[in-house]
C-alpha cells in the first residue's frame, strides 16, 4: 500500500528531471519567458487533472505534468537569474531564489494542510492552480527583461557539448560517479523523511494535518536562516569537501537517533538536523560539482541541468525507498537508510580527499 501511495509523488519528482534536460535546451531556442508560460501551463492542467482524479492511474499522469510544468518554470526563473552579469547580483539571486523555493514549498505544505482539513484534498489542487495562475499575473507585471537573455560570458566559456557526450562525460568521470552515488542520491533520498515518511508517522502519532505542516515549516526555516550562514562559515573555514561529510553526519545521525529511540520527539529532531544540513550541504554539493571535469568541459549551465536530473532521480527514488523501508519495520526503516548515508559519507570522504577543496576555494560571498 505504501508503494503504491509514494508512486504519485515520484511520478512528479521524475517530470522535475525531466524538465531539467528539456528545460536547457527550450530556454536556448525560445528564451526563458516562452519555457516559464509553457510550464505555467503545463503545471495548471496538471494541477486540475489532480483535482478531478478518479483512480490512481490518472492521479499518476496528472501528477507527471505538474512536475515537468514546475520543473520547466523553475529552470526558466533559474536560467534568468543565471544571465546575470554581476556575481554578486547573481549570487544573491540564486540564493533568494533557492529560499523561495524552499519556503514555498514548506509555506504550500501547511497552508494546502489547513485548507484539505476544512475543503477536502481534491479542491486543494484548484487553489494551487490559481496560485500558479497568480505567478503569472506576477511575472507580467513585474519581471519584464527581454525573452531571451543576453549570455553571460563568465559562464559560457566552456564548449558546449552535445548531450549525449555531457551525459556520457558526467556518469564516467570517477569522481563525479562517487559524488552522486554517495553523496547527492542518499542526501535527495534522505529528503524524503520530511515530505513523505513524516507526515505519515505523525498522522499515526495522533498529530493533524495543520500541525504536520508547522513541523515542516520548522524544518525548512531552518534551511532558509541557518543556511546562507552556515554556508559561509563552512565554506570559509573547512571547504565545501569537508562541509558535504559534515551534512552526511547531520542527514544520517538524526535518522539513526529516530530509528533508535522512535518517539515523536526524535522525529522532530532528524527534521530539525536534516534541515540545517540542507542548508549548507547543497551549495557545497553545487560547489564541488561545478569545479568537477563535466562542468568545466561542458559549460555551467549545461552541467547543472543534468546535474538537477540526477538529483530529482534521488527525489524520486525517496519515496520509494521510504515506502520499502516501512515495509521491513516503521523504525528500522529510517535507522537502516540513516546508517547507510552515514556509511556513504565516510567512504566518499576518503575515496575523494585528495581532490578536496580547500576553504578558500570552498568560501561563499
Amino acid at each position: 500500500m505504501e508503494m503504491v501511495l509514494a508512486l504519485p509523488l515520484s511520478l512528479e519528482l521524475f517530470g522535475l528531471g525531466m524538465a531539467s534536460i528539456l528545460g536547457s535546451i527550450l530556454v536556448a531556442r525560445f528564451g526563458w519567458k516562452m519555457v516559464f508560460y509553457v510550464g505555467a501551463d503545463l503545471a495548471v492542467t496538471g494541477l486540475l487533472l489532480s483535482g478531478g482524479a478518479d483512480s490512481m492511474q490518472l492521479l499518476g499522469i496528472a501528477r507527471l505534468l505538474t512536475g515537468i510544468g514546475s520543473g520547466l518554470v523553475f529552470f526558466a526563473l533559474r536560467s534568468l537569474v543565471n544571465s546575470e552579469h554581476d556575481i554578486i547580483i547573481r549570487n544573491q539571486g540564486f540564493s533568494h531564489f533557492y529560499s523561495g523555493m524552499t519556503a514555498g514549498t514548506a509555506v504550500g505544505a501547511v497552508f494546502g494542510g489547513a485548507l484539505a482539513e476544512r475543503i477536502g484534498y481534491s479542491p486543494v489542487f484548484l487553489v494551487s492552480a490559481l496560485f500558479v495562475v497568480i505567478v503569472v499575473v506576477f511575472q507580467l507585471i513585474f519581471l519584464k527583461q527581454p525573452s531571451i537573455a543576453k549570455s553571460n560570458t563568465a559562464l559560457h566559456l566552456a564548449p558546449r557539448l552535445g548531450m549525449g557526450q555531457a551525459l556520457r562525460l558526467l556518469i564516467t568521470d570517477p569522481h563525479n560517479l562517487a559524488l552522486f552515488l554517495l553523496i547527492v542520491f542518499p542526501a535527495y533520498i534522505a529528503a524524503a523523511f520530511t515530505f513523505y515518511y513524516f507526515p505519515l508517522f505523525a498522522e499515526s502519532q495522533g498529530l493533524s494535518t495543520g500541525t504536520i505542516g508547522l513541523f515542516i515549516i520548522f524544518g525548512s526555516l531552518c534551511v532558509i536562516y541557518l543556511g546562507p550562514v552556515l554556508t559561509n562559515y563552512i565554506g570559509r573555514s573547512v571547504g565545501s569537501h569537508r562541509g558535504m561529510f559534515i551534512g552526511t553526519i547531520f542527514c544520517g545521525g538524526g535518522l539513526i537517533l529516530f530509528g533508535l529511540l522512535g518517539d515523536l520527539p526524535w522525529a522532530v529532531l532528524a527534521i530539525i538536523t536534516m534541515g540545517i544540513a540542507e542548508g549548507f550541504s547543497v551549495p557545497a554539493q553545487n560547489d564541488v560539482f561545478l569545479q568537477s571535469k563535466v562542468a568545466l568541459e561542458a559549460g555551467e549551465d549545461q552541467a547543472i541541468s543534468y546535474y538537477d536530473l540526477l538529483g530529482n532521480l534521488g527525489e524520486m527514488l525517496g519515496p520509494l525507498a521510504f515506502a520499502a523501508a516501512i515495509t521491513i519495520s516503521t523504525l528500522s526503516g529510517p535507522l537502516f537508510i540513516g546508517c547507510i548515508i552515514m556509511s556513504f559519507g565516510v567512504l566518499f570522504f576518503f575515496i575523494t580527499r585528495h581532490h578536496a577543496t580547500t576553504p578558500a576555494a570552498g568560501a561563499t560571498t
